[in-house]
């Protein structure tokens, strides 16, 4: 009989309510980027990511396995990096830390180049539909941004039961600085989906190995000096933006006003590219006018994007100012 089972106390806590620690977790978007991970981790030693690491278990086995090298884990989903956290919680690696943020952005923002030694991606969604392949992780342009990341030499693999993807992997692979070698493998890994795969009958999966043989400088992605708006009046009732839709995307949510403070809020989505940010903006009145910043305390990258985010706005304020012309209540 189990403990705790004559006690009436359940034997296992419900996942969702397993204690954990956020410790692990790195807070990116406050810290100076690329990320200086020999801080972050209290030691210089060679550094591995796994890109999309799903619950965990091959992660953590590695990083158990090989207490010499740091790991870095990025995922994008919060339910999967809170089970592995609650993992974490349970194992004590202290060589572990997790990034919840997708592949693309964590490469590009908080990686220097040349400064990881190995990589690996299990089961990366293969959008097979045809409308949907540029939705695909690793296309060239994603070989690129790997290869400027890995160091001279440096490893990578992926890992998936979709033959046509890893067809398309291969060809996408060429010309970015790697030797490929594509096999097919047994399952080893033992990882959700492999175990899914292997009890409904599928025996093999395909391996793409790559080593970097030369190298692609794609700098760190740049960020600006953000710039504050003014407009000299403000009419929180006209305040009815459109999306700005483009190469930057600027999606209006929600507005509030508080004629106390004399301060308006606008949430908006802003997607550059695939990275999505959701922030507030505020519009509070100063003396030399109302001025249109992102509000104090949002979790945000200064990009383009949110620039083009205050300009959208400060440029409807000014339309509606012309349009409706006037005394303006606040």
């Amino acid at each position: 009989m189990s403990p705790g089972a004559c006690s009436g106390q359940p034997t296992d806590l419900n996942p969702a309510m397993r204690p954990y620690s956020l410790a692990p977790l790195v807070p990116w978007r406050r810290l100076p980027r690329p990320i200086m991970w020999e801080r972050v981790f209290g030691r210089s030693v060679p550094i591995d990511v796994e890109l999309g690491f799903g619950l965990g278990d091959y992660l953590l086995r590695t990083a158990a396995a090989n207490p010499d090298r740091n790991f870095v884990g990025v995922e994008i989903d919060w339910f999967l990096i809170r089970r592995t956290l609650q993992k974490l919680a349970r194992g004590g690696l202290a060589n572990v830390a997790l990034v919840h943020a997708g592949a693309s952005v964590a490469l590009e923002r908080l990686f220097k180049e040349t400064s990881i030694e190995k990589t690996w991606a299990m089961f990366p969604c293969p959008w097979p539909k045809a409308r949907h392949a540029r939705r695909r992780l690793f296309s060239k342009s994603f070989f690129h941004l790997l290869n400027s990341r890995l160091v001279q030499g440096g490893e990578a693999f992926v890992v998936t039961d979709d033959p046509d993807y890893a067809r398309w992997m291969g060809e996408q692979g060429r010309e970015t600085g790697f030797q490929i070698i594509q096999e097919i493998v047994p399952p080893q890994f033992g990882t959700r989906y492999e175990k899914e795969w292997s009890e409904k009958g599928q025996g093999r999966f395909f391996r793409i190995f790559l080593t970097k043989q030369t190298h692609i400088s794609i700098p760190s992605k740049e960020e600006i000096l953000l710039q504050t708006r003014i407009a000299p009046c403000f009419r929180m009732d006209d305040l009815k933006l459109s999306p700005l839709k483009g190469r930057i995307t600027v999606i209006p949510k929600d507005s509030l006003y508080d004629p106390v403070q004399e301060r308006g809020m606008v949430r908006v989505l802003v997607i550059e590219a695939d990275f999505m940010q959701d922030i507030w903006i505020e519009i509070i009145r100063k003396p030399s006018g109302w001025h249109i910043r992102p509000a104090k305390g949002c979790s945000m990258i200064p990009t383009p994007g949110i620039q083009e985010a205050l300009d959208l706005l400060q440029n409807h304020i000014l339309a509606e100012e012309a349009r409706i012309p006037g005394d303006n209540p606040h």
